[in-house]
């Protein structure tokens, strides 16, 4: 798989980790997985990401933090956000879709790799 079509998993819960990357590689697109916030701007130095899907709370640095600092390492990279607590404001955070868990994982499929353009918000 070449590197454009890579994704980037974040999320303190390692069965949601592997899930996720299970389901994206099942799909045809690789993904890799970081458990927390650092780890996830530490492989985005090495690697080139299409989209990040990140957990909302984590330790070390939430999902909203790190959608603004990820941004600023890779401005074209899409960026959703998962979370089972309320919906957090995401304006100017970089982050174009969020979804509520428990997600439908097709609909995070899709928005990782469709249109740029189109927002989700469920």
């Amino acid at each position: 798989m070449s590197e454009k079509n890579m994704v980037l998993i974040v999320d303190d819960d390692e069965n949601q980790l592997v899930l996720l990357k299970e389901f994206f590689n099942k799909a045809g697109v690789e993904a890799c997985c970081a458990s927390n916030g650092i780890e996830a701007l530490h492989k985005m130095k090495f690697n080139s990401f299409i989209c990040m899907i990140t957990d909302l709370n984590m330790p070390h640095m939430n999902g909203i933090t790190l959608a603004k600092k990820a941004k600023q390492l890779n401005p074209l990279m899409r960026i959703a956000l998962c979370t089972g607590q309320e919906l957090p404001d995401v304006s100017d955070t970089g982050i174009e879709a969020v979804f509520r868990k428990p997600f439908n994982f097709f609909d995070v499929l899709m928005m990782a790799t469709e249109n740029p353009w189109r927002t989700h918000i469920q």
